[in-house]
């Protein structure tokens, strides 16, 4: 059975031949739906693991949301749920790198600010 681990650890059943761009989970009533569509958030999909038999087949970063998530009927009750995911574009990662340096330079520039008002009082 085919395998699918969130950022946070969840791991849930997939249809075979998923990809980035079409996961497939077939759910066996309502609230396994919901919980299936609850992991679907930004963070927790930033990072994706695909399993096999438990192995690791595909490991992916910078993975973002490409399109909603999609619900439709199946078969005997069950719950088609469709996911759909994307690699970040290299303006995305960049972004991403320059956030970060800036976070750096804004604790920098702080730091600063407090060894010069502390020198000004003392």
């Amino acid at each position: 059975m085919d395998k699918l681990r969130f950022m946070d650890g969840t791991t849930i059943d997939i249809e075979d031949g998923a990809s980035i761009a079409e996961v497939t989970h077939i759910a066996t009533n309502e609230a396994n739906a919901m919980f299936v569509c609850g992991k679907v958030t930004a963070d927790n999909v930033s990072h994706l693991e695909f399993l096999h038999d438990d192995a690791v087949t595909g490991q992916y970063d910078g993975i973002v949301i490409a399109a909603p998530t999609t619900r439709e009927d199946g078969e005997s009750g069950t719950i088609i749920v469709r996911m759909h995911f994307r690699e970040k574009t290299d303006v995305e990662l960049r972004l991403d790198a320059l956030e970060q340096s800036q976070d750096v330079q804004d604790g920098a520039i702080e730091d600063i600010g407090t060894v010069l008002s502390d020198m000004a009082e003392g």
